[in-house]
């Protein structure tokens, strides 16, 4: 663990102990994994820098999401799953939220069932409008094959607990911005 303020090096760390893993052990793959696209990019770039593209082989970059729908992808139950934009999923939301008498702002809303969907266990909502909200949205994710970024580590998550996803293939798991990662990420990580 590398705890240090924005603009420190951590990243810089990061790319630097890859590579040198990759470069001194000539076998076991490495993934690292960070939160946006252009992170995940800059970070393999920098690691493929300073150890050689001869290492691309043993390299797995990217974020937590595009990692754990790779690891979804293989069962074929999710190839079809349509993973809904930010968009969509605020649209949907919306459509549910419409169908219930409820008190609580419509962002206040969105903001308790990202709450739940970084969590693992059970979630107690401020109000069962909300709980409801949730609830029908939920049902039609499913009723639509579709699935939101939140689910895909949620659902690989429990994949990986109950036996049904393989872990992923790796001797090194290196997480960029860990700070910002919530109970599902974690989770993920350890598992």
């Amino acid at each position: 663990t590398i705890l240090a303020c924005p603009g420190s090096g951590k990243t810089r760390v990061l790319s630097m102990r890859a590579a040198r893993l990759l470069r001194e052990n000539k076998t076991g793959r490495l993934c690292a994994v960070s939160f946006t696209r252009e992170g995940a990019a800059e970070l393999k770039t920098r690691i493929l820098e300073l150890c050689g593209e001869r290492e691309a082989k043993r390299l797995a970059v990217g974020t937590f999401h595009s990692i754990g729908r790779s690891q979804l992808v293989k069962l074929h139950q999710f190839a079809k799953i349509k993973l809904l934009s930010e968009g969509e999923r605020k649209g949907l939301l919306r459509r549910c939220y419409g169908q219930y008498k409820c008190e609580v702002p419509f962002e206040k809303v969105l903001s308790e069932i990202d709450r739940a969907k970084s969590k693992l266990g059970h979630v107690i909502f401020s109000n069962t409008a909300v709980e409801d909200v949730f609830n029908t949205y939920q049902e039609l994710l499913a009723t639509e094959h579709g699935m939101d970024f939140s689910d895909i580590m949620l659902e690989t998550v429990t994949g990986m607990r109950n036996g049904s996803i393989k872990p992923l293939g790796v001797r090194w798991l290196l997480a960029d911005e860990f700070q910002d990662a919530d109970e599902a990420q974690k989770s993920w990580i350890v598992e």
